[in-house]
C-alpha cells in the first residue's frame, strides 16, 4: 500500500526554543490636542503708569498754552537765579553733582557715580573731540536684541556665595562700591567675567561647580555682540564766551559727522588699561540746545576728578528782582500756539503707542502631536510672529522661580520687590525661559508637564 504521507511530515523542525511574544511598546509621549494660551505683553498696571507719564509730560505744555502763571513771576524759575559767563542772571533749573570713580579699558571709560538721590550707578562710555565739538557714546547692552528677550544679564560686580544649596549662586551689584549700601540686588546661577563686565544667566541651571568660571567662555559672540553705542553730539564749552549765540552751539552739533565707531559693536579689552584721561579732558560740554538765544534751555555735563556735574540752565535772562528781562519776555510771544501744537502731538503719538502696547500678546502654543511649544508674539491683532520653539521630552519639567530686588531711597528706606517667572528645564540641555504673565496651573495643563521640585 502506497503512502502519501501524513500531517507531521509537513511540520518544519523547531530549533527547540519557545516562540517569543513581543509586547507592544508604550510610547513616552501620547499625542494631545493642540492648545494655546496668550497673555498681555504689557500689563494693565504698566499701561496705567504710561498714561500717567503722558499726563505729566503734557502738563507743562498745557500750562504754557493756557498761560497759567505769569512770565514775570519768580516762580517761573524752578531752580535758583545765578550769574553765568555772560554776566547775566539765568535760572539754573537743575544742578546735580555726584562723587565719581573711574576705571579704563582701551577706548572706554567706566564712570561709577554715587548720588544721594539716585544711589550708585555706572556708565561705560567712549568719547572723541572733533573741532569745537565732539561725540560721547554710551555703551549699552541690548537686552532685546533680534526681537527677543535676552537670557543674559550684565553687571559690573559679582561674587559667588556658598552655603546651602539654595544659596550657591552668584550675587551681583551695580558696582563694587554700591555693595556696602545697596547689598546685592541681583542673583544668577551662572556668571563669568569678560573684560570689564560680568555676564550672568540662569540658562544652565544651578551647579556648585559654577563657583569657578575663570576659564569659561560660554558668553559667546551671540551675547557679546549685543552691545551698542548710543552716540550724542556735543559742543565744547571752553571756546565760547559771553557773546556765544545758541545758533553757534546748534550749528556745531548739527554739522558734526559721527565717527565710524558709533555704528560698531563696542569691544572691551581684557586686562588692558588706557591712559587715564577724563572724558573731554575734564572740560564741560553742552548738550541738547533747546530754543533760541533768548528762550529755552541748555544742558551742561562735566566729568572731573572730584565729581560728575550735570546742569540745566535757562537761556532767558532775569532782572535782579526776579522778573524776566524785556528781551526774554518778548521772546515768549507765540509760545501758547507752540504749546498747543506740542501737546497735540504728544497725545496723538502717546495715545497710538498706548493702543499698540495694549494689543500686544505673547502666545504659547502646544502643537499636540510633535510635543513642541511655539512661542509667538502679536501686535494690533496682526498675525503672530514666531519667536522660538521648545521641544519637550520625558525629562522636561516646568519650573517657577522668583527674582528678588531691593532698592534704597535717599532717606535710607529699603524696599524689596519680587517678580515671578517660568522656565522649562531639561536633563541634557539648557533651560528655556517662558514669557511672563502666564498662570502656573494653566501652563501645566497646556504643556502636560510636571512641576519641578526645584521651583521656588
Amino acid at each position: 500500500m502506497s503512502s502519501e504521507g501524513n500531517f507531521w511530515d509537513a511540520v518544519v523542525p523547531s530549533n527547540g526554543e519557545p516562540e517569543r511574544i513581543v509586547e507592544p511598546t508604550v510610547p513616552d509621549y501620547i499625542a494631545r490636542e493642540p492648545q494655546e494660551l496668550h497673555a498681555k505683553v504689557v500689563s494693565k498696571t504698566a499701561l496705567f503708569m504710561i498714561i500717567v507719564g503722558l499726563f505729566f509730560v503734557s502738563l507743562p505744555f498745557a500750562l504754557l498754552t493756557f498761560d497759567v502763571g505769569n512770565a514775570g513771576n519768580t516762580d517761573d524759575c524752578w531752580g535758583s537765579l545765578e550769574y553765568l559767563e555772560d554776566e547775566q542772571l539765568h535760572c539754573v533749573i537743575s544742578d546735580e553733582s555726584s562723587q565719581v570713580t573711574y576705571s579704563y579699558s582701551g577706548d572706554h571709560v567706566i564712570a561709577s557715580h554715587f548720588s544721594y538721590i539716585y544711589g550708585y550707578f555706572s556708565e561705560t562710555l567712549r568719547w572723541e573731540v572733533i573741532g569745537d565739538g565732539g561725540v560721547v557714546g554710551f555703551a549699552e547692552f541690548d537686552y532685546y536684541a533680534d526681537g527677543e528677550d535676552s537670557d543674559w544679564f550684565v553687571y559690573h560686580h559679582c561674587e559667588w556665595m556658598g552655603g546651602s544649596s539654595q544659596m550657591e549662586q552668584w550675587y551681583c551689584a551695580e558696582n563694587e562700591q554700591s555693595v556696602s549700601i545697596d547689598g546685592y540686588p541681583y542673583s544668577n546661577y551662572y556668571c563669568e567675567s569678560r573684560a570689564t563686565h560680568w555676564y550672568c544667566t540662569d540658562s544652565f541651571g544651578q551647579n556648585s561647580s559654577f563657583s569657578d568660571t575663570s576659564n569659561e567662555t560660554r558668553a559667546g559672540p551671540e551675547v557679546l555682540d549685543n552691545w551698542m553705542y548710543y552716540c550724542m553730539a556735543v559742543s565744547l564749552k571752553s571756546p565760547f564766551d559771553e557773546n556765544t549765540t545758541m545758533q553757534e552751539v546748534d550749528d556745531i552739533q548739527s554739522k558734526l559727522i559721527m565717527p565710524n565707531w558709533c555704528d560698531e559693536t563696542p569691544v572691551f579689552l581684557e586686562n588692558e588699561s588706557a591712559e587715564p584721561v577724563l572724558p573731554f579732558y575734564g572740560e564741560a560740554v553742552y548738550l541738547y540746545p533747546n530754543g533760541n538765544d533768548n528762550y529755552g534751555s541748555i544742558d551742561t555735563v562735566q566729568y572731573t576728578q572730584e565729581s560728575f556735574r550735570y546742569q540745566v540752565v535757562s537761556l532767558q535772562t532775569y532782572n535782579v528782582d526776579g522778573t524776566l528781562t524785556e528781551v526774554s519776555e518778548n521772546a515768549q510771544g507765540g509760545l501758547g500756539i507752540i504749546g498747543l501744537v506740542l501737546i497735540t502731538l504728544i497725545n496723538l503719538i502717546g495715545g497710538y503707542s498706548v493702543y499698540v502696547l495694549s494689543t500686544g500678546k505673547h502666545h504659547i502654543e502646544h502643537l499636540g502631536v510633535e510635543n513642541t511649544l511655539v512661542i509667538s508674539k502679536s501686535w494690533r491683532n496682526k498675525p503672530k510672529t514666531v519667536k522660538s520653539k521648545i521641544s519637550l521630552d520625558s525629562s522636561s519639567l516646568l519650573e517657577t522661580y522668583t527674582i528678588t530686588s531691593t532698592s534704597t531711597d535717599s532717606e535710607g528706606h529699603t524696599t524689596t520687590s519680587y517678580s515671578h517667572h517660568h522656565r522649562i528645564t531639561h536633563a541634557n540641555r539648557a533651560s528655556n525661559k517662558l514669557p511672563d504673565g502666564f498662570n502656573t496651573e494653566k501652563l501645566l495643563k497646556l504643556t502636560g508637564l510636571e512641576l519641578s521640585p526645584d521651583s521656588y
